[in-house]
């Protein structure tokens, strides 16, 4: 199957149906699937690379209130307020530590949205018509639309992915 940069939209759906290789009555077989997943891909949107929790932390103290205060503490310390340049040190790694537990709890909540945000799509497989996430679905799948159905469709490149990228996935 070539996929090329088409106007789908614009074609015949005879014309559309030979391009994909699919089926109306029947859909795609689980073979059929299990191959066009392997060549295309899941139909999600690729992820950002994970940042290291390393990085996370030491970025908390690219602020310039924490500059301010750092510079403080190397003065108090040349004039011999140790007390003061500790005291000052704990103050930066208190609001370095607390902001990096709060950047990590929204990235858990911003997961646990994406993950209430799946959706399931209808379509016609093997000649039934099941339900199956919407990441499932793959180029020719035959979906079933319904008043207020929600799926979730992303692009899908002309080239096959390369045995780099499916290796993410």
């Amino acid at each position: 199957m070539q996929m090329e940069n088409k106007n789908w939209h614009a074609l015949e759906p005879d014309a559309v149906k030979s391009s994909l290789e699919t089926d109306t009555e029947s859909g795609l077989s689980k073979g059929e699937v299990s191959s066009r997943q392997e060549q295309y891909g899941k139909n999600v949107l690729p992820e950002k690379e994970k940042t290291p929790e390393i990085i996370k932390f030491l970025r908390q103290f690219n602020d310039i209130l924490v500059f301010v205060l750092l510079g403080a503490a190397v003065v108090t310390g040349f004039l011999g307020e140790y007390i003061d340049t500790i005291v000052i040190v704990l103050v930066v790694t208190i609001i370095a530590v607390v902001g990096y537990l709060q950047e990590n709890k929204a990235e858990q909540a911003l997961e646990g949205i994406k993950k209430l945000l799946e959706t399931k799509a209808s379509v016609i497989r093997d000649g039934k018509q099941s339900q199956v996430d919407s990441s499932d679905l793959v180029v020719g799948d035959i979906l079933v639309l319904a008043a207020g159905t929600r799926s979730r469709l992303t692009p899908v490149s002309s080239k096959p992915r390369s045995s780099k990228s499916r290796n993410r996935h």
